[in-house]
């Protein structure tokens, strides 16, 4: 009856891991509190567990597998590789090469950075 069933609806989906405090601890010493993207460093709360090679493309939940992005850094690379995350923020000149070293600079408290419009994903939508 399962096989039957398989067949009609597909296979049974994998189960969205979850990770708890501990791991994401040993993450962010061991990659001494930096998003493993651009290289700044954050807080722990500021940065989220991540599949290197994504779980939606068969990814594992092996710790040799995960790393911490800031919030930025996940949403450019979405289900995509690794590689392709720090192809796009060479491009965009957030960091340098293979160096990891952060070429951005950061925004004071006396002056807010100013919003590009291209970066807005509902100006990309309806112009």
């Amino acid at each position: 009856m399962v096989d039957f069933l398989d067949d009609i609806f597909g296979a049974p989906q994998r189960a969205r891991p979850t990770f708890n405090k501990k791991d994401k601890e040993h993450l962010y010493a061991s990659q001494k509190g930096k998003c493993n993207g651009c290289g700044t460093k954050f807080p722990l709360r500021n940065l989220t567990v991540d599949h290197i090679k994504p779980f939606s493309k068969g990814g594992s939940d092996k710790p040799s597998n995960l790393q911490l992005l800031c919030g930025s850094c996940n949403s450019a690379k979405g289900n995509g590789t690794q590689a392709q995350l720090k192809k796009r923020l060479v491009a965009q000149k957030v960091v340098k090469g293979d160096t990891g070293v952060t070429t951005k600079k950061k925004a004071t408290a006396a002056k807010k950075p100013r919003k590009r419009q291209d970066d807005d994903p509902f100006n990309l939508l309806f112009g």
